[in-house]
């Protein structure tokens, strides 16, 4: 951005001191739900992957916060030369799996962002409104049991 120019900051390093400031897991309250869905898709041999635009410093202590810092087969992030919504990144993590795109599915808040472009890849994908349907998620991907909702333009999956 112009400010980071201005104060001739290149982006990691602004991140890196905006966090070492500011705890952004306090503007969030974590249960359980996350690490029980993340762990049972993990148990079952589901290979979880981390798609972020943050830098991996900023996600490493919220990952540690949740307790699911080690189930991850791989972090995806801009260091990697990846902002969403990209293409290219759903081809880099195909190629690290070694997996066909049908073979990949996106769960995400951002239909435009996240979503969009696996779909148009012929990935999966299943949009939540927010963390708190990740309780659901673990049904839906093992039982298969969901509907396809048209809502203003995004899909929306929810079982039934």
């Amino acid at each position: 951005s112009k400010a980071l120019e201005i104060y001739g900051l290149n982006p990691y390093d602004y991140y890196k001191y905006r966090n070492s400031i500011i705890d952004w897991n306090s503007f969030h309250s974590y249960n359980d739900v996350t690490y029980n869905t993340l762990n049972q898709l993990s148990s079952k041999g589901y290979n979880l992957v981390l798609y972020t635009d943050c830098y991996k410093e900023q996600v490493k202590s919220t990952l540690e916060i949740l307790r699911v810092e080690n189930l991850f087969k791989l972090i995806v992030s801009r260091e990697d030369g990846y902002k969403k919504p990209s293409i290219d990144a759903y081809n880099f993590i195909s190629q690290k799996l070694n997996v066909n795109y049908k073979n990949l599915l996106m769960i995400a808040n951002d239909f435009k962002q996240d979503l969009k472009p696996l779909e148009s890849l012929g990935g999966s994908t299943i949009w939540i409104k927010s963390e708190k349907y990740l309780k659901d998620i673990y049904d839906i991907i093992n039982n298969h049991y969901y509907v396809c909702i048209e809502n203003k333009g995004s899909r929306n999956l929810e079982h039934q």
